[in-house]
């Protein structure tokens, strides 16, 4: 609402956030690689699987709302592999 009725959010607002959508970027990814052993689909490029295991690995090591470059770089991988987004639509 702040952003459609007023001036926006100010950067300190924005820095405030940070953590908390980081935080539940990092959540819905790992709800989604999940969800995609429970619905039996595969990552197309057999690395990524290797990628997913960091990743858990990674996540859990970080501190709550955190990203790291190379927490960051095999997110992006991740979000780009064909498995994961067919899981996601």
């Amino acid at each position: 609402m702040k952003i459609i009725h007023e001036t926006g959010y100010s950067r300190e607002e924005c820095e405030q956030y940070r953590p908390v959508v980081y935080s539940n970027t990092i959540q819905s990814l790992m709800a989604i690689i999940r969800a995609m052993g429970q619905l039996k689909i595969d990552f197309k490029d057999s690395s990524r699987a290797d990628d997913a295991r960091h990743f858990f690995t990674l996540a859990s090591a970080a501190d709550e709302g955190e990203l790291t470059p190379e927490l960051a770089n095999i997110m992006k991988r991740l979000w780009n592999e064909s498995g994961v987004q067919h899981c996601f639509r």
